[in-house]
């Protein structure tokens, strides 16, 4: 996996992992459909930076899913509490640095616009990301509460998952520093290169 890959999968784990795997929608009294407790490990190479890094990606969390009330099983609520821990490592000079994180996403609220479409409120609470240096050094971090708002294609199959049409960020309290989706490499490029 590329080290941008990472950075994508890592800022959208919240928003675009969990919401792509299922509808979300509206509260939810209704028991979950599935509750997972999961934990991953994954190694390899980069040079999407420009040079060649090695990365070890780790994480935790658990999830569940429970269907929205009257949707007729067609859109589901979402909520995931996980942490991760990736270390990317220069191959050539040994330079590292860290990007972590720990939050809370939930699906809080939905409506079903017209017929597979629905629009979500979602919230993600937490620190979603924090890069550091090798010596401990915080350079960039998003910590606090953003919410989004998602419209999503249920396709209609009574199945969790869809299509994501369009995701927009409506508010942003806490600290936000840096920009980790568009930038990783710049970090990866200043921290190690």
């Amino acid at each position: 996996m590329k080290t941008r890959e990472i950075a994508k999968q890592v800022s959208a784990l919240a928003v675009a992992g969990v919401a792509s795997s299922m509808a979300l929608g509206g509260p939810a009294q209704a028991a979950p459909l599935g509750h997972e407790h999961y934990e991953f490990v994954e190694t390899g190479t980069s040079d999407e930076c420009g040079f060649l890094t090695n990365y070890e990606w780790t994480g935790s969390g658990n999830a569940f899913v429970r269907e929205v009330n009257g949707s007729d099983g067609q859109a589901y609520l979402g909520h995931d509490n996980y942490s991760f821990r990736t270390v990317i490592t220069n191959s050539t000079t040994g330079a590292w640095m860290v990007v972590r994180g720990k939050s809370l996403f939930a699906e809080i609220a939905g409506t079903q616009i017209d017929g597979n479409i629905w629009e979500f409120t979602q919230h993600e609470a937490g620190q979603p990301f924090v890069i550091e240096d090798s010596t401990g050094t915080v350079v960039a971090r998003s910590r606090g509460l953003v919410t989004y708002r998602l419209l999503f294609d249920t396709l209609g199959d009574g199945q969790p998952g869809g299509e994501v049409l369009d995701v927009e960020v409506t508010g942003v309290h806490g600290v936000q520093q840096g920009t980790f989706d568009d930038n990783l490499c710049d970090f990866v490029v200043e921290l190690l290169g």
